[in-house]
């Protein structure tokens, strides 16, 4: 061929007559890879890329050691022996005689787990999937086993938190932001039924049986307990109830469920103190006022009450003198002072702050009771109207019933009563000496306002 164009063919024949060649040798088998997190000594790490399969019994291994390194962008190093050794103490991997460095993305493609950095995802096995932190350590996993799924552990039950193959969650220590609905299981001691969470036979609260159970649902609050020794409850029994049905007395009465809001019941072994209340409610306020309990509506009581009463001792000037019917109704006075001192009944606003009226015009009567101690010197109980710095009349009121001697002539024959006047008594302020008894009366309503009324003296 000459400037493109063919100048000359020639046609030559070829004749092969010769014999086929052998086959070749078989040559050595390629290299399992193996990668190991941690450098362990005494290991003997592999490089058989170049061994006769006389020498690895045909099996032949390419060994790799990944370390943490933060300072890599891939967040390892990763190291390839060179030659088959026994491995030393970790330093060994700078020796170039038996260790080269290479770069971890050329060679993660060959590994049998996932680098990147701060995160380590190895698959241990076709049907396991575990994740491990920073320091190697398993942190959690997945997998094809009786436990699934887990979190804070190497060994699945173990874990702080893992899920069972039937969808069964345990876990230590959990902080839940939203909905939980729970048909059955425990909490704590309390198992979880259809009402409510209990722990005993709560359906013994409507029968004579004594037991050890709680019960809470959404309307009501059941507890009982017992101590015996030759029985149930023959040394102490107890029982609590709010809500509806709490009244075991009320059992077959068609309106139980709204007989009582509350039931109480004690049976008390206690020879330290026979006395000890059943129940106790106890005020402790900061300021002097010391209401623990209103009740609106009848105290119907089988027993005694039982009043210390306000013990009052005055000894000097600004000791307390005004009566404060949070502290009873019954005022115990121990003038010691030298003077005459003046006492006196609370005014309006303070009586209804007392007794928790808030109408003004709801009406009521106190009765109170002002015991002189014997020993004392005369005090004088008067309306603070009568006061240093008096109030109004409308609220000091007056005090009211003023008892005089008059005769009078039945079947000609004279006789001397004790009458009353609807009077002020003594304007409003009434002298009473050690050893005197007076009983009073605070009353108002809107037509009478208020006052004080002097029910005997003695």
């Amino acid at each position: 061929m000459k400037d493109g164009s063919v100048v000359d063919r020639q046609r030559i024949n070829c004749v092969s007559d010769g014999e086929r060649g052998k086959i070749g040798d078989k040559g050595n088998n390629g290299c399992i890879q193996r990668v190991w997190q941690t450098f362990i000594e005494g290991q003997v790490y592999r490089n058989d890329t170049k061994a006769e399969e006389t020498e690895t019994d045909g099996l032949n291994y390419l060994d790799f050691v990944a370390v943490p390194d933060s300072s890599m962008t891939s967040g390892w190093k990763v190291y390839q022996c060179v030659t088959t050794h026994t491995s030393g103490k970790q330093a060994e991997l700078s020796d170039t005689k038996l260790w080269k460095e290479l770069s971890i993305n050329a060679q993660s493609a060959f590994f049998t787990f996932l680098i990147a950095k701060n995160a380590n995802v190895q698959i241990l096995s076709s049907a396991q999937l575990t994740i491990t932190g920073e320091d190697g350590k398993a942190v959690a996993g997945l997998g094809n086993t009786d436990i699934p799924l887990w979190v804070g552990s190497k060994e699945p039950s173990k874990s702080p938190f893992y899920v069972t193959r039937e969808g069964e969650l345990h876990a230590t220590g959990a902080v839940i932001q939203g909905d939980i609905n729970a048909r059955k299981g425990k909490i704590g001691p309390f198992s979880i039924g259809e009402d409510g969470i209990y722990v005993g036979d709560y359906s013994k609260w409507w029968s004579s049986e004594k037991t050890n159970f709680a019960y809470l649902n959404s309307s009501s609050l059941l507890l009982e307990q017992q101590v015996g020794y030759f029985s149930a409850g023959d040394i102490a029994h107890m029982m609590i109830g709010l809500g509806r049905g709490s009244d075991p007395t009320s059992k077959d009465e068609s309106d139980a469920y709204c007989a009582s809001a509350m039931y109480i019941y004690r049976k008390m072994n206690a020879f330290s103190d026979t006395y000890r209340p059943a129940v106790q409610i106890i005020s402790d306020n900061v300021v002097n006022r010391d209401i623990a309990l209103h009740i609106q509506g009848g105290l119907r009581v089988t027993g005694g009450i039982i009043e210390y009463g306000r013990y009052m001792e005055y000894n000097r000037e600004g000791d307390t003198n005004v009566f404060d019917l949070s502290f009873g109704t019954t005022f115990y006075i121990n003038n010691k002072s030298s003077d005459k001192i003046m006492f006196f009944y609370p005014k309006l606003s303070d009586v209804r702050k007392q007794l928790g009226i808030k109408d003004t015009n709801q009406a009521f009567c106190v009765p109170i009771t002002v015991v002189v101690d014997k020993n004392s010197n005369t005090i004088v109980l008067a309306s603070q109207c009568k006061a240093r710095t008096p109030v109004s009349e409308e609220e000091g009121g007056k005090i009211m019933g003023v008892g005089v001697i008059a005769s009078s002539v039945t079947f000609n024959k004279e006789r001397w009563e004790y009458q009353r006047r609807n009077d002020e008594n003594s304007r409003s302020k009434i002298y009473m000496q050690g050893g005197v008894v007076g009983r009073f009366a605070l009353c108002y309503n809107p037509s009478s306002g208020y006052y004080c009324e002097l029910l005997s003296s003695f």
